[in-house]
C-alpha cells in the first residue's frame, strides 16, 4: 500500500479513485503472507492452510482471467501475477495430493 502510487504511475496504471480499495487489497495479501508462512513452518500440520491458498490461488486466477477476457483488466502485469498463482496453486495442489498418499494427514 506504502508504494502503489509510484508503483502504478511507473506501469501507467490509472490509481484508483478510492485508495480504500488498496487498503483493503493490501490488508489481504498482506495477512496471506502470514497464512504461507505459517504452512511453511509445519507444512504436514497446515494442509487445511494450504488448501485455502489454493482456493485463494484459484479465485485469483478466475479474476485475472475474467478481466482479461472482458477488457477491463487494468494492466498486463496483473496475467503475469496471475500466471504465478496458476502455478502456485498447481504446487499446493500437488503438496495436498502427496501428503494424502503419504498418509501426512
Amino acid at each position: 500500500m506504502l508504494f502503489y502510487i509510484p508503483i502504478f504511475s511507473a506501469l501507467n496504471i490509472k490509481l484508483p479513485e478510492n485508495p480504500s480499495y488498496m487498503l483493503l487489497a493490501s490488508a489481504f495479501v498482506f495477512v496471506s503472507g502470514f497464512l504461507y508462512w505459517f504452512a511453511l513452518k509445519s507444512p504436514e500440520a497446515s494442509r487445511e492452510l494450504v488448501k485455502m491458498g489454493a482456493i485463494y490461488k484459484l479465485f485469483y486466477v478466475a479474476v485475472g482471467i475474467y478481466t482479461l477476457m472482458s477488457g477491463i483488466l487494468p494492466h498486463f502485469i496483473f496475467v503475469v501475477f496471475a500466471m504465478a498463482d496458476f502455478l502456485f496453486m498447481i504446487l499446493y495442489i500437488e503438496f495436498l495430493a502427496y501428503t494424502k498418499k503419504h498418509g501426512v494427514v
